[in-house]
């Protein structure tokens, strides 16, 4: 009971676990049951055990030791296991005398107390029945409860900008998106289960009104599988889009950079239903009761999620109504509530979803929900709440993943840098000195004093991809921007670091160009392009300096299947770079400008790579988010070494396979931007959490009544 209430256990909780598992074996049937986990929990609790259920045989003291032993108040508890050794052992057990050899026959009793018992017997029946009457008018109010589910072992959420978790209607399952897939936690299982296996990015998990499947977006594609388990089954072709839903009707609503679309759940061509209008972005649909209205988020395109408005749009007269003027991430809940984000909390108002009138000031109801701030999509709160009133949300910041900065060694030791204040950092690039780092944090990109903390701010209009490099010579630094306009493409910028100019646009792609690496000698830049349109595929380009902008961008590395994330030797012979041909993502390594065959560097994964200056090439393994290196030779010829493991966490996996560490010029520690960053000597980390508040809904009642 005092766990189930979030506070502190002690041995004397073993005690009353104890005595739940021996009631059972007693009487054949549990102490606490319920139809479903919130009625179980609240019968823990509230409700007392059936003692009169055990055998007629089982001697008093052990009928009144197990009392104790299920006691809810801790202080009333045996206090310890011995003492119930005893109690089995007999100790207590003592002869009892029959009645007649301790006191003579009552006499007979006065009329009205023989009557007495009747009475009361009656009276106690009338209370019964009006009990009864009025439980049938006014339901129980179920317990609220809250509690955490800590992912497992190693196990990492994706880096994702989109959302993360997504909860089943009747509130038993919940599917969330790790770093080596999508998995499943029910319940009334111990373990999760993974459901979609993929080194590939998986996003935006949602479930059927039924319950019984869990879609999701991979590769250009809707997909949906069985929480049974089962092959995936594709839904539809598409874009990368800003969340999905399952309506009641059994279509799927979802959003892309065109406007909101519908499709059948059984699968088909996407139609837009809801046209996005010039230099706007919308997403996270919900199709409320009648059928006809979607209500969704809208930001300007390329903007941030903190700039968001809700509005409410018919499908048949495309009448659109504001319901909110700041907020997003919004859900209509059942109990006449309007329920969304803004900054990391969560808000609600009273809200009719007949007239589509909000009424009331908004409330606060919780905070530290993690939201990941992104440009281009928007980042999407991590919440969700199921139809029994259930809230799920991943604790955290706003922020790229809300986490400061940190060295860790080889063996996996690490040290928190004080001097730089938490700020969501992405893809820290150390200075060829070591002493400075570049970041971008909140949409700008900034130099940090490694040792002091002093900042330099680089950029200041907010439109900041986390993609950034400095130029070899660090005279300027390069960073990829949606700076060209609201709703334009993201392309890669360079600016002075001397004050002499204004930043220059160095490419002219549609689609978003994400910034990779530049040779050493500065001449050329590699970016991946994610093309504007539904294709899935990646390619990389090489993009000439400033100085030779009039050449056109030649792919390096084009295929069928997407490669990211090219990384140039010291001596700019080689280049590494991530292709997912094989079906997961693997690190490979071919001559630079070429021709030439390519050369494998991982096994079972690999993303992120880096090179140190003595020749070392590391990358991360994902799964089990392990740092591993290989010793690479490439002179006279290339030779690379087995890979090998260094430690496992500190890392941040998904998203971007660009790396989300630097490498040290000895190649003995990282600086690392990670969800896990580690506190002093030793590594002390904080798992990746999700918190569970069961019948949540009877607190949002009671805080912001919906009549």
């Amino acid at each position: 009971p005092e766990q189930a209430r979030g506070r502190t256990v002690d041995k004397r909780t073993d005690i009353w676990a104890f005595g739940v598992v021996l009631y059972e074996m007693l009487t054949g049937r549990r102490a606490f049951d319920g139809e479903d986990v919130s009625l179980t929990l609240a019968a823990v609790m509230k409700s007392e055990p059936d003692l009169s259920a055990l055998p007629p045989d089982v001697p008093a003291s052990l009928r009144s030791c197990l009392g104790r032993c299920l006691h809810k108040d801790p202080t009333q508890r045996v206090r310890d296991i011995g003492d119930v050794r005893l109690v089995l052992e007999g100790a207590f057990e003592t002869t009892v005398l029959p009645a007649s050899a301790v006191a003579p026959p009552a006499p007979p009793r006065a009329l009205w107390r023989r009557l007495l018992p009747s009475a009361v017997a009656a009276v106690l029946a009338g209370l019964l029945v009006g009990l009864i009457a009025w439980s049938a008018r006014e339901p129980a109010q179920r317990a609220v409860t809250r509690f955490e589910h800590v992912l497992p072992g190693d196990r990492q959420f994706r880096r994702n900008s989109r959302s993360l978790i997504a909860a089943s209607p009747d509130g038993r399952r919940l599917a969330y998106v790790g770093a080596d897939g999508l998995y499943l936690h029910s319940m009334d299982e111990i373990e999760d289960r993974l459901l979609a296996a993929s080194l590939a990015t998986q996003r935006n998990p949602f479930f059927s009104p039924d319950g019984q499947s869990v879609g999701y977006f991979q590769a250009g594609q809707l997909k949906r599988v069985a929480v049974t388990g089962g092959a995936p089954v594709v839904i539809a072709q598409t874009f990368d889009p800003n969340g999905v839903t399952w309506a009641a009707d059994d279509t799927i609503f979802f959003a892309t950079a065109e406007g909101i679309r519908r499709v059948p759940a059984q699968g088909g061509t996407p139609e837009l239903v809801i046209p996005a209008k010039d230099g706007e972005l919308l997403y996270t649909p919900q199709l409320l009761p009648d059928g006809d209205v979607v209500m969704f988020s809208v930001t300007e395109a390329g903007g941030l999620s903190a700039d968001a408005k809700v509005v409410a749009q018919s499908l048949r007269s495309g009448e659109r109504t504001v319901l909110l003027p700041s907020g997003g991430d919004a859900r209509y809940i059942p109990t006449g509530h309007l329920l969304y984000a803004l900054n990391d909390g969560l808000f609600a108002l009273r809200f009719d979803a007949d007239t589509l009138e909000v009424t009331g000031g908004a409330v606060s109801l919780v905070q530290g929900v993690r939201r990941f701030v992104a440009i281009g999509p928007p980042g999407t709160a991590n919440f969700d709440v199921s139809r029994d009133g259930t809230l799920f949300y991943v604790a955290g910041s706003v922020g790229a993943s809300g986490s400061g900065l940190a060295w860790v060694h080889r063996d996996g030791r690490s040290e928190a840098i004080a001097a730089i204040p938490p700020s969501g950092f992405g893809t820290p690039r150390l200075s060829t000195d070591g002493q400075r780092v570049l970041v971008v944090s909140q949409g700008n990109v900034r130099i940090y004093d490694l040792a002091t903390g002093r900042e330099t701010r680089v950029t200041a209009d907010g439109t900041a991809a986390p993609y950034a490099d400095w130029v070899p010579g660090e005279r300027a630094v390069a960073y990829s921007s949606v700076r060209s306009g609201r709703g334009g493409p993201m392309n890669v910028w360079v600016q002075p670091l001397d004050g002499s100019g204004n930043a220059t646009q160095l490419t002219e792609l549609n689609g978003q160009a994400h910034l990779d690496s530049w040779t050493p000698d500065g001449r050329t830049l590699a970016v991946h392009h994610h093309p504007q349109g539904a294709n899935p595929n990646v390619d990389v380009l090489l993009i000439p300096s400033a100085a030779e902008t009039n050449s056109p961008p030649q792919p390096v590395i084009a295929g069928p299947a997407s490669q990211a994330d090219v990384v140039f030797s010291p001596d700019g012979r080689y280049a590494a770079y991530v292709d997912s041909l094989s079906g997961q993502q693997e690190v490979f390594i071919r001559p630079f400008p070429g021709p030439g065959a390519q050369t494998p560097v991982s096994v079972g994964g690999g993303r992120e790579p880096a090179w140190a200056r003595n020749g070392e090439l590391f990358y991360r393994r994902p799964g089990v988010d392990a740092m591993m290196v290989a010793a690479v030779a490439t002179s006279p010829q290339l030779v690379v070494g087995p890979p090998r493991e260094l430690f496992r966490g500190s890392g941040n996996p998904g998203g971007s396979n660009r790396a989300t560490y630097a490498v040290a010029a000895d190649g003995q520690r990282f600086l690392v931007s990670a969800d896990r960053v580690a506190s002093g000597q030793g590594g002390v980390v904080v798992r990746p959490r999700i918190n569970i508040v069961l019948n949540w809904t009877e607190e949002l009642k009671r805080r912001v009544p919906a009549n």
